[in-house]
């Protein structure tokens, strides 16, 4: 139901991400990933967008630590602007990644029998 929330909607892409602010969300989500999907750590990817203000290092660490991905398998970061001076997110936003389109129609197969399923009650 995270995916279904929050995850990535164009099945073209070929990528299974999820992103969020949330350390509990991401580490459901990568739970569900290992234990569910069968996908080793070494095919995720983690990438984190930050404000100018936030640093960098302690941010990587930070969702390492909340992911179990390792600080290698972290993307370049991406910095932006906020609308306010001050930062808003203690941490950034977490975007986890894998590249698998098998693995994404599978999620949405899962998606469609879940649908079905909770509307015929």
């Amino acid at each position: 139901m995270l995916y279904w929330a929050e995850g990535d909607s164009k099945i073209e892409n070929c990528s299974v991400r999820l992103t969020n602010t949330d350390p509990q969300m991401i580490r459901i989500f990568t739970h569900f990933l290992r234990k569910i999907c069968g996908v080793p750590n070494e095919r995720m990817r983690v990438y984190i967008i930050l404000y100018p203000d936030l640093n960098e290092k302690t941010c990587r660490n930070y969702w390492s630590t909340i992911s179990g991905i390792p600080y290698n398998q972290f993307i370049k970061t991406q910095f932006i602007k906020g609308r306010h001076p001050t930062k808003r997110l203690a941490y950034g936003i977490c975007m986890i990644n894998v590249g698998s389109r098998q693995l994404k129609e599978k999620i949405y197969v899962w998606l469609k029998l879940f649908q079905t399923d909770l509307l015929r009650v």
